[in-house]
């Protein structure tokens, strides 16, 4: 099994597009993205630290919601996760405690490879826009298929999963955070589509997995962003990256791990 190892770059209108690309099977160590975010990727576990903390509206399991996030987490579990084991909330909270991480730290969770990492960046305006995804597509699913579990049942397996993170240096507004997961929903079931990936349940063309998580950072710079509609360059971007990034973390290559 190999893992590619390549850069490109596109520019075009104060627009430059990269493919920032390790040989993603080695562990990378304090790679910085831009300016106040640092990334580093283990066997185990794929962080970001930011310098200062930042706004963050995320559906992870632990830390979700809105938050003034310092760290984020992907976790990698094993396949299959024994569900007698502790809640992946308690999970989560005790490996960055042990890590010594300062600060709230927004808690993913998956059993896809890490050596799915793959990161696209952007820059427009003088403004960042960096899209991380790691992949696995063991239970792709498609907006409403059948349901497993009931409204008091608690999901505690984590299978194969999208887990994707957009971190901007650009300042977003509430709306435009909300926006910001819109399209990058909408960029990932395009990517299905064009894919062709079908769900496991219903066999039809699948717009995700079960236990998809997604987080978006905002930056604090002078540019505001009030809103990222699809007429907008940024969720044009955000698009197009999230979509890059999960085609290449699902590359055949990858989808073994």
């Amino acid at each position: 099994m190999g893992c590619p190892a390549k850069r490109t770059a596109a520019r075009g209108k104060g627009l430059v597009n990269s493919i920032v690309q390790n040989n993603y099977c080695d562990d990378i160590v304090a790679r910085r993205l831009f300016a106040g975010v640092v990334l580093s990727k283990t066997a185990e576990y794929i962080h970001l630290e930011f310098a200062q903390p930042r706004r963050a509206l995320s559906s992870a399991v632990f830390n979700g919601g809105l938050c003034w996030a310092s760290h984020w987490l992907n976790y990698k579990v094993p396949l299959n996760c024994p569900l007698d084991v502790e809640e992946p909330v308690v999970t989560l909270e005790n490996y960055a405690r042990n890590k010594g991480w300062q600060g709230d730290t927004v808690g993913m969770m998956t059993a896809a490879s890490m050596n799915s990492l793959r990161i696209h960046a952007a820059e427009i305006e003088g403004e960042h826009i960096v899209v991380i995804s790691t992949a696995g597509i063991s239970n792709a699913l498609r907006a409403g298929d059948s349901a497993d579990y009931g409204l008091h049942q608690q999901v505690v397996r984590e299978v194969g999963t999208i887990n994707t993170a957009i971190i901007t240096s650009a300042t977003l507004s509430d709306a435009a955070m909300v926006e910001t997961h819109m399209i990058a929903t909408e960029a990932k079931a395009a990517i299905f589509q064009q894919l062709g990936i079908k769900s496991t349940v219903s066999e039809t063309i699948a717009t995700g997995t079960g236990t998809d998580a997604s987080l978006v950072v905002s930056g604090q710079s002078a540019t505001s962003i009030r809103f990222a509609g699809k007429h907008t360059v940024f969720a044009q971007q955000v698009a197009r990256l999230t979509m890059a990034s999960i085609a290449d973390s699902l590359n055949p290559v990858e989808r073994a791990a």
